[in-house]
Formats: structure tokens, C-alpha cells, sequence
């Protein structure tokens, strides 16, 4: 992960929108269905590395096969003109229309997508940044993914996540630069892709449950003790702790009524309260000590903050 990297085009030249999708997705063939005079076509990207936030727009029908493009894309059909998005992959045929919020191709099958004068915003993310919140390999939680579109609900709760971080990564140069904070980010839309399109996110192992232990939890402790400065996931954790994801979620909950991600939190929050304690007013700021320690939102930090301390952070600051 990295600081957001941004880029535009626009072309009304066919060739030169297959070869921006080639090197976006996946290679590429693009058949038009009319004229090329009608066609106009729009990719934007903020690329974060393991996730880019994606604006597509194509003027008039536009028919597109593609390779696998090995990574997880969700898409979000915006605007209320007639419009369309036919997906083919593997064996299953799906229509999609505006406002729709969907998962329409597998990362490892060709698809062919028809685009109906179309403009949509995509979020992709890598496989491995799934493969750091979930207990299995990720294609195969991917491979249950439903391909129904979301329904008001949940589509509202994903977007409010993705804005959520495309606005904190764009108005805060050092959050968007913080590896902890970036990949915190990462691993949220991961964590909020499986909720919203698993079916069997949630379910509970028989075989986790021997494994809640306090030795478990002793040794997850220890090792979020000693490494709040890096950027750690759930499954690091896990791994350190010699146990699965969901026996150590088990564990953390039964022993200390927690995640071990919040409990990784709040120590990232005491350290970024003795920062405070210790930093000189007229050389630091709020705002870096918070995304020094993976805290991107200042209003969820100064929030915190006066929850555990009694007081914002700005007067820990002062009081030096």
C-alpha cells in the first residue's frame, strides 16, 4: 500500500480505450455497437496499491472480453439515464442498472461485460489483502460471493465505508502516507466486502472452539505489544499466536470481550497518548501523532481520545 497516485483520461478513440482497460484490468478485446463518432470514453484512478478507487465511464453500447483480472472488483452503477451492465462470467449471465451495488466477476474467469452507455465507480482490492482478514485461501471465500446486487441497506453501508476512506485519504496528506493507516484502510474494505457479499461470513468452526484459550490470548497480547508501530492484520496475529483467525477471535471475545483488532487499537491509542505527553506543541501536531499510530479520521481519534483520557487530545498536547 501506498500514498494515493491519481490519473485521468479521456479519449474518443476505441483502440486507445482498449489499450487504458488493458492495462487497468486485464488485456482485452472492445467491440463497439454504432458509430465510433458517438464514443467517449472516461477511466479515473486513485491507486492505493493494493486498492484503487475506479471512475468508467462509456458513451454508447460497448462490448468488452477480458482475461481474469486477478483481483476483487465491486462496482456501484451512479447517474439516472437508461443504462445497463451485462456481465457474463463463467456460466452465469447478470444485468446490473443504476444504482446497484454489485460483484460480477470472478478474478480467476474470462468475462465479458456489455456496457449500455455506462458510468460506474469500481473499488478493486487484491487478493492478498482478503487473504489478511480470513481463515481460508481468499478465492475460496471470492468463489461464494453472491452476485445479487445489495440491497438498499447493505449497498448504503459499503458506500459509506468507501467515502469514508476516500475522503479521509484525500483531504489528509499524512494519513494518506501512514503505512498503519493505509493499511488499516485496506483491510476495513476487505473486512466490510466479506461481510456484505459472504453467505457464510459469520458461521463458527467446531474446531476454533478448543483453541480459545488463555495461553491464545497471552500470546496475541504480547506480540500487539510489541508491534503497534507495524502494520499488523488480524491474521498476523493469529499467526504469531499459533492458531487460526476465528479460534483467536473466539479466544479474545470469551477472555477479554474484545476483537483483537479494537484491542490493537487501544494500544496504538496509548502510544499515541504518551506521544502527546511528550511532544513539544511547537514541532508536532494532533494530526500526526494520530496517523502516526493508523488513526486516519481526526473526529474518530479525537472521539476516542476523550473517551479514554477524559479530555481531547489537543490539550495532552498543550500540557507539555
Amino acid at each position: 500500500m501506498h500514498a494515493p497516485q491519481r490519473s485521468w483520461f479521456e479519449t474518443t478513440d476505441p483502440e486507445q480505450a482498449r489499450a487504458v482497460m488493458a492495462a487497468a484490468y486485464s488485456d482485452n478485446q472492445l467491440r463497439l455497437h454504432g458509430s465510433a463518432d458517438n464514443f467517449h470514453f472516461v477511466q479515473g484512478r486513485s491507486d492505493l496499491g493494493g486498492v484503487h478507487f475506479d471512475t468508467l465511464r462509456i458513451s454508447m453500447t460497448t462490448q468488452l472480453v477480458g482475461d481474469p483480472i486477478d483481483s476483487v472488483m465491486i462496482g456501484h452503477i451512479v447517474g439516472s439515464q437508461p443504462q445497463a451492465f451485462d456481465i457474463r462470467s463463467g456460466a452465469d449471465e447478470r444485468r446490473y442498472v443504476p444504482g446497484d451495488v454489485f460483484f460480477g466477476i470472478q478474478p480467476d474467469e474470462e468475462y465479458a461485460i456489455t456496457y449500455h452507455g455506462i458510468d460506474v465507480h469500481a473499488v478493486g482490492l487484491d487478493l492478498s489483502l482478503l487473504d489478511q482478514i480470513v481463515d481460508e485461501p481468499a478465492i475460496e471465500v471470492v468463489h461464494r460471493f453472491s452476485t445479487q446486487p445489495l440491497n438498499v441497506v447493505r449497498a448504503r453501508t459499503w458506500q459509506h465505508v468507501v467515502d469514508l476512506l476516500e475522503t479521509a485519504l484525500s483531504v489528509d496528506a499524512v494519513a494518506a502516507s501512514s503505512p498503519l493507516v493505509l493499511g488499516s484502510a485496506g483491510r476495513l474494505l476487505a473486512a466490510t466486502m466479506v461481510a456484505l457479499w459472504d453467505p457464510d461470513h459469520g458461521e463458527q468452526k467446531p474446531r476454533d472452539r478448543p483453541e480459545a484459550t488463555p495461553h491464545t490470548v497471552r500470546r496475541a497480547v504480547a506480540f500487539i505489544e510489541a508491534n503497534p508501530h507495524v502494520d499488523v492484520s488480524v491474521a498476523d496475529i493469529a499467526q504469531a499466536s499459533h492458531v487460526g483467525v476465528r479460534a483467536l477471535q473466539n479466544a479474545f471475545r470469551r477472555h477479554l470481550d474484545t476483537t483483537p483488532m479494537a484491542y490493537l487499537r487501544r494500544v496504538r491509542l496509548d502510544r499515541a497518548h504518551r506521544d502527546l505527553l511528550a511532544g513539544d506543541p511547537a514541532l508536532t501536531t494532533v494530526a500526526k501523532v494520530a496517523a502516526r499510530w493508523g488513526f486516519a479520521d481526526h473526529s474518530r481519534f479525537t472521539a476516542a481520545y476523550r473517551d479514554a483520557y477524559g479530555c481531547p487530545p489537543s490539550v495532552t498536547l498543550r500540557r507539555r
